[in-house]
């Protein structure tokens, strides 16, 4: 069945209005070149302008940015995610573009947002969508895609890499310039500030690799992986909130996708052609913490280093204004008893102790580091007296 809209002029505008008493019935009108034939030669129409019924919805409707270059010269739609009530969302280039709800053949132009920069990646979250830009991130938020508007968040921080977005739920974590970022409405920060610097997070050999990662969400923390490791961020952990990872040797396989699936919460990865596990609930996995630097404000004297953990061995490092001054493997004995097996300094035998409580070399710092492998491990301190261990 086709349906008829005769253009109505008021007195400011004009609009196509549908006209309820004529219906063309099934097989009535072809499409040919470009024109429609209505296998009628004429159709009578008496309506009165004030019976006519809606305005024609689809007149600002078109098709999703393409690949014709010349009206998108940054490509076609990029990014498409749904944002619930029936509507998607995309990219391309500075344009930001939303469908009609429940009709995702239909993207009206008028519906639209441009943004400063080109956008690198999008998002959905509570209450909106961040675009993540070559400059600073946008929240777009409403409550009709007729009427979306754009919030500038005072973030100075482009998306380096769209594999490392993730929807966390109330917030979207990114990698930034400048260490990990999140996006929580019109609000943004970066949330390694403080636990590691910039270079840290820049340097393209280290653990973090930004413009290198896939990252996922698994449990409320963000996973991240590159070709030799990877990192966890726990936002609940505080300064115990960034842990390194390390791959197991499994030919050498880089982590090439993922997903979360939410009837088990489980984390699937896919390393070259299989898909595996990231981290079954009850099984407990090898891992590396690495603190953030600790700064005195003088330089001080570090004595004593101690550790708590369900699992053993466990390798504990200190390291004083950037140099390593202790590397210890600690296990625990079937007496109760611990060996303390000593890599730095050199030329020390293994020791024999009543708790995992170690002695530290002299050294005078500003900034101390410390760093703790193992599968299960509660905590680790290092302190300038036993009597600050014992309360603490």
């Amino acid at each position: 069945m086709f349906r008829l809209y005769r253009s109505n002029t008021g007195s400011t505008t004009s609009a196509f209005q549908l006209v309820p008493q004529v219906d063309l019935p099934d097989g009535s009108a072809t499409y040919s070149g470009g024109a429609i034939n209505l296998g009628v030669t004429q159709v009578v129409d008496y309506t009165d302008a004030d019976q006519l019924a809606e305005v024609i919805p689809s007149a600002g409707w078109i098709g999703p940015p393409d690949d014709d270059a010349a009206l998108y010269p940054d490509g076609p739609l990029k990014g498409l995610i749904p944002l619930g009530q029936g509507v998607m969302a995309g990219f391309t280039g500075k344009r930001f573009c939303i469908s009609e709800p429940f009709l995702p053949h239909a993207w009206p132009i008028n519906y639209r947002i441009t943004t400063e920069q080109d956008i690198v990646a999008i998002a959905s979250t509570n209450g909106g969508v961040a675009a993540l830009t070559a400059g600073h991130p946008y929240f777009i938020t409403g409550t009709d895609p007729s009427a979306m508007s754009a919030i500038r968040v005072d973030l100075a921080q482009a998306c380096v890499n769209k594999e490392s977005v993730v929807d966390m739920g109330q917030y979207v974590m990114y990698a930034g310039p400048d260490g990990l970022c999140a996006v929580e409405g019109s609000q943004g920060k970066v949330l390694t500030e403080g636990l590691i610097t910039a270079q840290q997070w820049r340097d393209a050999t280290g653990d973090y690799r930004p413009e290198q990662i896939k990252a996922f969400r698994h449990e409320n923390t963000y996973v991240a992986f590159h070709a030799n490791g990877g990192f966890v961020y726990d936002p609940r952990g505080d300064e115990n909130s960034l842990a390194t990872l390390t791959l197991d040797n499994q030919d050498n396989q880089a982590v090439r996708g993922g997903y979360t699936n939410p009837r088990d919460g489980e984390l699937y990865l896919i390393r070259d052609e299989n898909i595996m596990h990231y981290q079954a609930s009850n099984i407990s996995r090898p891992a590396t913490f690495k603190s953030k630097t600790f700064v005195a404000p003088k330089p001080t004297s570090m004595s004593w280093a101690c550790v708590s953990a369900n699992r053993w061995p466990v390798d504990i490092s200190v390291i004083a204004d950037g140099v390593t001054i202790a590397e210890y493997t600690i296990n625990k004995q079937g007496n109760g008893t611990y060996v303390q097996g000593t890599t730095i300094p050199e030329n020390i035998n293994n020791a024999i102790i009543a708790e995992p409580i170690m002695r530290l070399p002299a050294a005078l710092a500003i900034e101390w580091e410390i760093q703790v492998s193992g599968e299960d491990v509660n905590e680790i301190c290092i302190a300038q007296s036993m009597e600050e261990i014992r309360t603490s």
